[in-house]
């Protein structure tokens, strides 16, 4: 392997794990805050206004929960699609080499 398949290797490894750990980030922070406003109006005196206000809030920071979690699935079929066709080149690549 020269050098720039070893950088292009390394440079799609790094953008993996980068875009695993954004993924992640995006879980705890919209988790927290979902966390963070249930602890608030479980000190509110007035609980029942309190949660009228922050229906919408909470329902935005759930929707970015779940679309942060579900973010998971087309990166995962992504990478599966990718694997796949690296594989179906590799029995290419022997079968032409074989036969050659």
């Amino acid at each position: 392997m020269n050098f720039n398949e070893e950088h292009a290797l390394e440079t799609y490894k790094s953008l993996i794990s980068i875009s695993t750990e954004a993924l992640k980030a995006l879980q705890l922070v919209n988790g927290g805050a979902v966390v963070a406003l249930l602890a608030y109006l479980g000190q509110g005196s007035d609980r029942a206004t309190l949660a009228v206000e922050v229906k919408c809030p909470m329902a935005f920071f759930v929707l970015g929960l779940v679309t942060a979690t579900a973010a998971f699935i087309p990166s995962y079929l992504t990478q599966l699609a990718l694997y796949q066709e690296d594989r179906r080149n590799d029995q290419y690549k022997g079968a032409a080499t074989r036969s050659g």
